[in-house]
């Protein structure tokens, strides 16, 4: 068989096993009942029937949605007592208009968050607005209503045109314009508000609850639950929410996350990403790293051949057993660059993200770096590290001023934590080093300047995701 053949076939048997180990169909929250739009139907406004303002719209207007947005719509303000002339009906002013109270009324226009109005004294009884393109022009003695008051409120529909709708609430007449926004986003039926409750009790289920969601074309969410949407960068292939919130309307459900900020994750009738249930993949994670080391119980005896000499690129091929057991404890992710995968290591036991530790960066073609992260209340400023392998002398770092860009800080949960990303070399053999010696105590210095450092030991486990790493590269590069 020639090597081209046997490649192919090792990448075949190493994909079937990528399939096997990220398929998590188990884990996935069906969320098609929180996607489904809830529609006002037209019988459902029509003469005698009974309905409220939707709390989506409501909201709209509280938060200002409207503003900006070009009315469409000219009202009749007072100005000033009738002259004389104006009495006798000489009056020729086509920008105003004089009422039967003897006062004269000019055109203002509407604000965009009004689309209601009353009858005053001065109404004469025609609802029917006149158009003056591109704008409607509201009869005479019908005044702008500030909505908010009738929160909760009941409306009866009285009369229905295409034109406008006339309501009653709480003895009160109100004419209510259709145009932006439609009357199927402003009104809601009982049936309406009692299929809301259903999905509003059913996106309950989710409060509280960790998520890895996949990113997709239709993945959108918002910065507030009533704005414009916004896609995810299509470089980051899936992100980890604790829902702390839910809001369901009549066109969407919406599942708040986020710490410091409130963003609001989008699920309406267009939504196709995968929603994952973060505990049920992390326990598929371990079991797919535990399976793989139950598999292969002399994979430890192997991995160590490996590490003390070089196999040329048939021996390595024989050894594909052992390349799947390493394949088992990696997962590949997109880094947004240029469609490139960077191999993150699953650990069995799940570790915090920013504990004070070593940390292999592997990329799809086999180039590995060192992450050091040092975290800690008031932080160190440290620079290097310097590595001592069972009382030996210590293997020391590059330099990587605080100012580099492989070196950065931020904030989490009240700590600082501190990383330096050691590639192309910087680490000075370490990773070699610790890979050969995965069984051996490890001491880690975080040297900051002067004769500042914090000594610490390696844990276990990322003394053997660094040897996994390094033996996994010698595989990738071959």
């Amino acid at each position: 068989m020639n090597t081209k053949y046997t490649l192919v076939a090792l990448i075949f048997s190493l994909f079937a096993l990528i399939t096997t180990a990220q398929d998590y169909q188990q884990c996935e929250r069906d969320y098609s009942n929180l996607q489904q739009a809830v529609k006002t139907l037209p019988e459902e406004v029509v003469p005698g029937s009974e309905i409220f303002l939707s709390e989506a719209y409501l909201q709209s207007i509280e938060d200002g949605y409207f503003k900006g947005i070009p009315s469409g719509m000219k009202h009749w303000n007072y100005v000033r007592p009738a002259s004389r002339k104006e009495l006798r009906n000489e009056n020729e002013s086509s920008s105003e208009l004089m009422g039967n109270d003897g006062n004269i009324y000019g055109l203002i226009t509407t604000p965009s968050n009004v689309h209601f109005f009353r009858p005053t004294e001065v109404f004469e009884g025609e609802y029917l607005p006149q158009w003056k393109d591109p704008e409607m022009i509201i009869p005479l003695g019908l005044m702008p209503v500030n909505i908010l008051q009738y929160h909760n409120r009941l409306f009866v529909v009285k009369e229905k045109r295409d034109e406008y709708i006339v309501l009653e609430v709480g003895g009160n007449t109100l004419v209510f314009y259709p145009g932006l926004p439609k009357t199927e986003l402003v009104f809601d039926s009982e049936k309406v508000l009692n299929r809301i409750a259903e999905k509003q009790n059913i996106a309950s289920t989710l409060l509280g609850g960790q998520f890895i969601v996949t990113n997709s074309a239709n993945l959108h969410y918002r910065t507030r639950s009533v704005g414009l949407d916004h896609s995810l960068d299509a470089s980051i292939d899936r992100l980890t929410i604790k829902v702390k919130d839910v809001v369901a309307n009549r066109r969407e459900t919406l599942l708040a996350y986020g710490e410091e900020e409130t963003f609001y994750l989008v699920i309406d009738e267009e939504s196709d990403f995968v929603l994952l249930e973060k505990g049920c993949v992390m326990d598929q994670q371990r079991e797919v790293a535990l399976r793989a080391q139950q598999e292969a119980p002399k994979a430890q005896e192997n991995l160590n051949e490996l590490l003390e000499k070089e196999f040329s690129q048939a021996e390595l091929e024989s050894k594909v057993w052992l390349m799947q057991v390493l394949q088992g404890r990696f997962q590949l992710k997109s880094n947004g660059k240029s469609g490139e995968g960077t191999y993150e290591y699953i650990f069995i036991d799940e570790k915090e993200d920013f504990v004070t530790c070593l940390k292999p960066q592997l990329d799809e073609n086999g180039e590995l770096g060192l992450l050091s992260c040092y975290t800690s209340e008031k932080g160190l400023y440290h620079t290097k590290i310097e590595v001592s392998i069972d009382g030996e002398e210590p293997i020391v770092s590059r330099r990587i001023p605080t100012l580099n860009e492989k070196s950065s800080r931020k904030r989490n949960d009240g700590q600082i934590v501190e990383l330096i990303h050691f590639t192309d070399g910087d680490d000075m053999g370490i990773i070699k080093a610790i890979a050969q010696n995965a069984d051996k105590p490890i001491m880690v210095s975080y040297v900051a300047g002067g004769s500042f450092f914090e000594e610490v030991e390696l844990d276990i486990v990322y003394k053997e995701a660094i040897r996994d790493a390094y033996l996994y590269s010698i595989f990738l590069k071959k």
